[in-house]
C-alpha cells in the first residue's frame, strides 16, 4: 500500500520568488517617500555629528593659550559647500621683536614692520595674522603693557604689514599706532591653524551649505576654506576665511554675534536651490562669548535673499521648528 508524502516547508525557488517580491515592495515604497525620510534623517544625523565636533574642539580650546579650532573644507563639487570637517592644530604665537613701529607717516593705513622671531623660523611668519606689541621690563628697557591686536600678513618675511583691524571694528579713528619707549618691541603673531585629522564627514545626502552661514545675514558672505578656532576659555577666537590658500585677502574676526551654520540637503546645494525653503535644513548656532552650541530646525523662506536669511535665523534662535 503506498503513502502520500506530504511537503509542509518551502522550496528554494519559492523563498528565493517571495524575497524578490518584498524587495520590490520595499524599493517601490523608498521611492514613494522613503527617499525623502532618509534625506531628512541624514540632515539631522549630520547636524548631530557637526555639533559634536564643535563641543568637542571647544573641549578641547580650554587652557590651551593657542585655542583649538575646526576647519570646513571647500567641496569639489561645489565651493558652496562643505563635506568634510578637519579637526585643526591651533600653533603657539610667535615671539620675538619688530621695528618700524610707528610708520612715518601717522595717518597710514599700513606700517611695515621688519620681525625677528625667537620661538619660529622666519618663513612660519607667512602663516600669522595679528600681531600685539608690548615692552618687557628689563635693566634698560621700560615696560610697555600689551597692545590690542592688529593685523598681519607677512608673504615675504621677515618684512610684515600691520594694519588696522577693520572686521573688529579698527579704524584710523578710533586706533593709534603703538610707539615704543624703547625700541624694538617685542611682539606676539597668532597664526592660522594648519588642517590635521578628519573630524567628520557628512552622509552622503546632506552637507553644510556655506551660502546662509557665516556671521552677517549677506549671502555667500563666507569664501574658500573655513576655519572656526575657540579660545583658551571656550569662546569664538576667530572665524577665518581661505584658511587653506596659497595668499588670504580677507582679514579673520572677532565675532560678537552668533556664528550660523546651516545643514541641508547636498544635491540642493549643488543645484543651486534654495535651502531655505525647506524645512529638513537645520540651523546651528554658536555664541560668541561661550561657545555654547545649538540647534534649530529651519522656517522655511520662500526668498533667499538677506531678507529671508535674517528671518530664518531669527526664528532659529526663537527655536520655532523644532521637533519637526
Amino acid at each position: 500500500m503506498s503513502r502520500l508524502r506530504s511537503n509542509s516547508g518551502f522550496t528554494l525557488v519559492e523563498l528565493l520568488v517571495v524575497s524578490s517580491i518584498f524587495a520590490a515592495m520595499f524599493a517601490l515604497l523608498l521611492a514613494g517617500g522613503g527617499a525623502s525620510s532618509n534625506r531628512k534623517a541624514q540632515i539631522r544625523q549630520g547636524a548631530q555629528m557637526l555639533a559634536s565636533v564643535l563641543v568637542a574642539t571647544q573641549s578641547k580650546s580650554l587652557g590651551n593659550e593657542a585655542g583649538a579650532a575646526v576647519i570646513f573644507a571647500q567641496s569639489t563639487l561645489s565651493g558652496s559647500m562643505t563635506t568634510s570637517v578637519f579637526f585643526a592644530d591651533a600653533l603657539p604665537f610667535i615671539m620675538g621683536t619688530a621695528t618700524g613701529m610707528p610708520p612715518s607717516i601717522l595717518s597710514s593705513a599700513t606700517a611695515s614692520v621688519t620681525v625677528t622671531p625667537t620661538s619660529a623660523d622666519a618663513a612660519d611668519l607667512v602663516n600669522g595674522y595679528k600681531i600685539i606689541f608690548y615692552k618687557q621690563g628689563g635693566s634698560a628697557a621700560v615696560e610697555q603693557p600689551p597692545t590690542a591686536w592688529m593685523g598681519f600678513t607677512a608673504p615675504s618675511p621677515p618684512v610684515g604689514t600691520v594694519s588696522f583691524r577693520t572686521t573688529s571694528g579698527q579704524t584710523s579713528s578710533n586706533t593709534i599706532w603703538p610707539k615704543p619707549v624703547t625700541a624694538p618691541f617685542d611682539i606676539l603673531i597668532a597664526r592660522y591653524p594648519v588642517k590635521s585629522l578628519l573630524a567628520m564627514e557628512f552622509p552622503k545626502l546632506a552637507a553644510l551649505d556655506l551660502r546662509y552661514s557665516g556671521y552677517t545675514d549677506t549671502p555667500n558672505s563666507l569664501a574658500g576654506d573655513v576655519a572656526i578656532a575657540f579660545d583658551r576659555i571656550g569662546g569664538i577666537d576667530a572665524v577665518m576665511q581661505e584658511v587653506l590658500a596659497a595668499s588670504r585677502t580677507t582679514q579673520p574676526i572677532d565675532p560678537i554675534v552668533p556664528i550660523y551654520l546651516f545643514v541641508a540637503a547636498r544635491e540642493d546645494i549643488v543645484a543651486g536651490s534654495n535651502t531655505l525653503a525647506n524645512d529638513d535644513s537645520i540651523w546651528l548656532m554658536i555664541n560668541p562669548q561661550t561657545g555654547r552650541v545649538s540647534v534649530a530646525a529651519n522656517v522655511p523662506q520662500s526668498g533667499a535673499d538677506q531678507a529671508a536669511v535674517r528671518a530664518a535665523r531669527a526664528n532659529a534662535r526663537a527655536g520655532i521648528g523644532l521637533g519637526k
